[in-house]
């Protein structure tokens, strides 16, 4: 299949006509500097519209590249003279009157390691100047840029694609299942609940979302017998299984078995509380259909940190290997701390995409190889705060996201975004700064080289108690000191 690109839409050519305005202010215009600032900005606009058309997520793919085939001549030195020719998914986009000849030059479009697709430039003849026309390495550099974005930007909306799916299916899981299911914070308000126990209730979803489980529990029960009181206050740690009848909108009771199970995000509290409801009936056991349901929940919610982590892989090889090492190092850290079960794979999956906000922040300041500006600073600190947005619709864990979001708290109250002091910080998010800590000192970063694994765990000491928890360190570095860790020197 093969389309001619229409006509771009007008964008303001700002940044060409700032420079031109003031250089033709001063009478510069026609010396060699001007024209090579002109030059220049002509590649930046280019490059900064076919940014801005890739950037629109609202727009069809294929609509894009049409776009980007008619905006490539802008960028380079005779626009008027000039063929494109763009393959990409199995359709090809040509320029309008698109004539191909010997004199062209050639780009490849990647997908991770997979070429998907390919960029063309041709001069037209006859030749300009009567001399055949070479392409600059400018030009060879911005048509180079311009596929390696095209494919960056493919492989995002692959990416996100995929995790919509992913978010889809767990909604399906939701919605399809025969019984109740819901989120409750400490203080037993309804956070999260699907059809199935609203219909049950006779409530609309939203109406239930501003209620607490005692106003659909008997007024008896709620003093007396309060089964949220017995999972927060009960000491074995396991699930609550209670038969008991519910109120319904309309003030008719049903019985039905609950399971009430908590997450634990700090030490000693509680962040929230799953629970299960299911009809009192002949069918199977409540307790084997809250399993049963427990399992796909948790599938999902690996699903979707697994996708999370493959994006950022695509855009931030970088960010992605050193989330998978911090994840290692946390979980040996944790394990040897005595987590186990959900709780550490709770660990696990947070320190897996810790980073995961740094898909905000532009790529040439995570890359930058000198030292940040005070402005550039600021923004990379905005990152756990724009990763726990990212994961905020997403039903995961509160765990998970509140590692995102603390990880860079610090135990003296001098880290972001919440200031918390002490054990105000997670356990997890506690272990993961140090974890974080670790990796980074070790490992190449691109303004350093790693400063190996004996330094490192000299500065982690000399943190301990002021920056990093105390026995998180302590536990850190008697594992580096016994071994654990030496996978670290060959990275």
């Amino acid at each position: 299949m093969t389309q001619v690109a229409e006509k771009p839409r007008k964008i303001s050519a700002s940044l060409v006509r700032m420079v031109d305005v003031a250089l033709h202010t001063d009478g510069r215009q026609n010396s060699p500097a001007t024209k090579a600032i002109l030059k220049q900005a002509k590649v930046l606009q280019c490059l900064y519209q076919i940014t801005e058309f890739l950037n629109d997520c609202n727009r069809p793919f294929p609509e894009i590249m049409a776009e980007i085939v008619a905006v490539i001549p802008k960028g380079l030195r005779h626009p008027k003279h000039v063929s494109i020719r763009l393959d990409f998914g199995g359709v090809t986009y040509l320029s309008p009157h698109f004539k191909s000849s010997p004199w062209m030059m050639s780009s490849d479009i990647h997908c991770g390691e997979d070429s998907v697709g390919h960029v063309d430039v041709f001069y037209s003849e006859p030749s300009l100047n009567k001399t055949v026309p070479s392409f600059t390495p400018t030009e060879q550099t911005l048509l180079s840029e311009i596929a390696k974005r095209i494919g960056q930007n493919y492989a995002a909306r692959h990416e996100t694609e995929a995790l919509n799916n992913t978010a889809n299916r767990l909604s399906l899981t939701l919605e399809a299942a025969t019984v109740g299911l819901f989120y409750l914070d400490i203080k037993g308000h309804f956070l999260k609940v699907n059809s199935c126990f609203a219909d049950m209730l006779g409530y609309a979803t939203d109406d239930l979302l501003t209620r607490s489980l005692d106003t659909v529990l008997p007024p008896q029960m709620r003093e007396t017998d309060n089964p949220l009181h017995h999972i927060l206050h009960g000491d074995t740690g396991e699930p609550y299984h209670v038969t008991c009848d519910f109120v319904c909108a309309n003030g008719s009771h049903f019985s039905g078995d609950m399971s009430l199970r908590l997450e634990q995000t700090k030490d000693g509290g509680i962040d929230c509380v799953i629970g299960s409801v299911s009809k009192r009936s002949n069918g199977p056991d409540s307790a084997e259909n809250e399993a049963r349901m427990q399992a796909h929940l948790r599938s999902a919610e690996i699903e979707i940190v697994t996708v999370l982590a493959r994006a950022q892989a695509h855009r931030d090889p970088y960010t992605s290997d050193h989330q998978d090492r911090v994840a290692k190092l946390a979980v040996s850290i944790g394990r040897q701390m005595g987590m186990r079960g959900i709780q550490l794979k709770n660990l696990e999956l947070g320190a897996r995409i810790h980073d995961i906000g740094k898909l905000d922040i532009p790529s040439d300041i995570l890359s930058k190889p000198g030292a940040l500006t005070p402005q550039e600073y600021d923004l990379i600190k905005t990152h756990s705060a724009m990763g726990s947005d990212i994961v905020a619709s997403a039903i995961l864990s509160p765990v998970i996201q509140d590692i995102i979001l603390h990880h860079h708290e610090r135990w003296d109250g001098t880290g972001y975004p919440d200031g918390l002091v002490g054990t105000e910080i997670s356990l997890e998010s506690r272990i993961v700064a140090v974890a974080d800590t670790l990796e980074s000192i070790t490992s190449h970063r691109p303004y350093r080289p790693g400063r190996g694994l004996r330094i490192a765990l000299d500065i982690i000491r000399e943190e301990k108690g002021r920056l990093l928890d105390p026995d998180v360190v302590e536990v850190c570095i008697a594992m580096g000191e016994e071994g654990y860790f030496d996978w670290l020197i060959v990275q």
